[in-house]
């Protein structure tokens, strides 16, 4: 049974990817991960209803799914309904972001309309996603905010600088650069600009492509994995940590 959903799934990508006219959007991720990944695809159709599709490489592992449902925009915003999985949706920077599910599709085709949102920071080994009041990572409450070229260049700082403080429990890694970094920046009630940040080592070959497209909770793991707050405006560091080891 897995096997012919599995090839039906196959059959549906395949389809859609000569079809591009047929969509109002087409979003796409292939995984590197030969265990976990696979390719995720994301299609809106122009009479409101959407698509999600995943297609793992390892079918024995995780089970190919379709989840469906319909969508409406307003604004730049595109809302989701009659499904259990999504609520709403951004674009920017060439993404679709599915805003609580901590998740980015590449955008392949855009007939939406909306305008994309784009960055002109550098942003190099940084990624960014959007906060969610009472989600499970980032801050209870904030308003997502964008963070200029110095911002991001004092944000390496600090990291560096945190780094450099527990450098005993740094074995392997000396440099900020030597992680990728997934972050959720705020603006809180009182303006000031806070950056959560999850630091993934770039030595980490499991982890592949999917950080810059899929927040990554890991277990142990230690110096590989450690997460910080950075208040911008203060120029405060707080809630270091890092991850154990098995």
């Amino acid at each position: 049974m897995i096997e012919k959903t599995f090839f039906i799934l196959i059959l549906v990508l395949l389809y859609s990817c000569g079809n591009g006219n047929e969509h109002l959007l087409i979003a796409r991720n292939t995984s590197s991960d030969q265990v976990l990944g696979g390719t995720y695809q994301f299609l809106l159709e122009r009479n409101n209803t959407f698509s999600y599709s995943t297609i793992p490489f390892n079918p024995d592992f995780s089970k190919p799914q379709i989840i469906k449902g319909r969508y409406f925009i307003k604004q730049d915003t595109i809302h989701f309904t009659r499904n259990s999985r999504f609520k709403k949706a951004i674009i920017k920077n060439g993404e679709l972001e599915l805003i609580g599910n901590y998740f980015k599709l590449q955008i392949i085709e855009n007939n939406t309309g909306i305008q994309p949102k784009r960055s002109s920071v550098y942003l190099d080994d940084f990624t960014f996603f959007s906060n969610v009041n009472g989600g499970y990572f980032g801050f209870e409450e904030g308003k997502n905010v964008d963070l200029n070229q110095q911002e991001l260049n004092q944000l390496k700082w600090y990291i560096q600088h945190k780094m450099d403080l527990e450098k005993g429990r740094f074995k392997r890694h000396t440099k900020q650069s030597e992680y990728f970094k997934q972050c959720i920046s705020i603006q809180n009630e009182k303006n000031e600009k806070i950056v959560w940040i999850n630091c993934i080592s770039k030595k980490n070959k499991i982890v592949g492509n999917r950080w810059r497209c899929e927040i990554q909770e890991v277990n142990d793991g230690g110096e590989l994995f450690f997460q910080m707050k950075v208040n911008l405006t203060k120029g405060t560091v707080y809630d270091f940590y890092m991850n154990g080891y098995a």
